[in-house]
């Protein structure tokens, strides 16, 4: 792998982080629905909005690439490259409005 291959990885995370920020902070300490997945942990909207935009930019610019998700299925298992996405780590601080999330 090149020195400009990883200088364009490292780019593209920090545009992801800025799209996954934007759909994070709107909802933000406002009024939001909690669900429970089935193994008990809190699932939001901007968990899921965060993901699905997320894997919607990955599979634009590197469709062979793979995606493991917290909130959805894997996709491209066989790929040699894998995105790992945990759209909110800290969900339950996000929910109560604590600033102490990823």
């Amino acid at each position: 792998m090149s020195n400009s291959e990883i200088s364009e990885w490292f780019e593209f995370a920090h545009n992801l982080a800025n799209a996954a920020g934007e759909i994070i902070l709107h909802y933000f300490r406002t009024p939001i629905v909690v669900k429970d997945k089935t193994d008990s942990t809190p699932v939001t909207r901007a968990d899921r909005e965060t993901e699905e935009k997320l894997r919607e930019l990955i599979a634009w610019h590197y469709p062979d690439h793979g995606v493991m998700g917290e909130e959805f299925d894997l996709i491209n298992p066989q790929s040699s490259w894998k995105w790992v996405l945990d759209p909110i780590d800290g969900t339950r601080a996000f929910i109560t409005g604590h600033p102490v999330f990823g």
